[in-house]
């Protein structure tokens, strides 16, 4: 703020305050009033501004941009920080899935001699079933010629009675029974 003070009247002030015509004899000055200039001090004074404001843009430009290479930096050092905490881990779980590989590899003798066993048993176990049901068919089968021989009273019938034992010794097929092969 302008302290308030009283000012004085300067000599233009006087000389304009007084509409007095100058006497005759005197010549008359020249007029001192200083014609206002254009607009060139307003023109700088408006350039100055302009220049000030684009290098203060500039400025706040380079600080956004540091403060963004800042803020995408930590983050990304953040992120390589846990790749190599999850890489560590991975080389961790992938030395550990080898080692047991190997010993795996190493123990796979043990573990086919086991499935081929485990193989043979179902495989005995198949054909002993079906074992059972061909000989079970043909005791049926025998069972049933039998009653109807038994019942037509012939004498081929004492000859097959006569041929199979006590000890469950396989009957003479007859031509209308059919063997099933076995696979041995």
């Amino acid at each position: 703020m302008m302290p308030l003070v009283k000012s004085s009247p300067t000599r233009e002030g006087k000389a304009r305050a007084s509409p007095q015509p100058p006497p005759e004899h005197e010549k008359p000055l020249p007029t001192m009033e200083r014609e206002r200039p254009g607009t060139s001090g307003t023109e700088a004074l408006l350039v100055l501004n302009t220049r000030r404001a684009s290098d203060r843009f500039r400025e706040a430009q380079e600080a956004e941009r540091t403060y963004r290479a800042k803020k995408r930096t930590a983050v990304a050092r953040a992120n390589l920080n846990e790749a190599k905490a999850g890489y560590r881990e991975a080389f961790e779980s992938l030395r550990a899935a080898l080692r047991l590989s190997l010993t795996v590899a190493r123990m796979s003798p043990y573990i086919l001699t086991e499935k081929n066993g485990e193989r043979q048993v179902k495989s005995d176990d198949k054909k002993r079933r079906a074992a059972e049901e061909r000989s079970k068919k043909l005791e049926e089968a025998l069972v049933r010629e039998r009653r109807a021989t038994s019942e037509g009273g012939s004498e081929e019938h004492d000859a097959d009675a006569d041929y199979a034992d006590a000890d469950d010794t396989p009957v003479r097929p007859r031509s209308n029974i059919k063997t099933v092969p076995t696979g041995r």
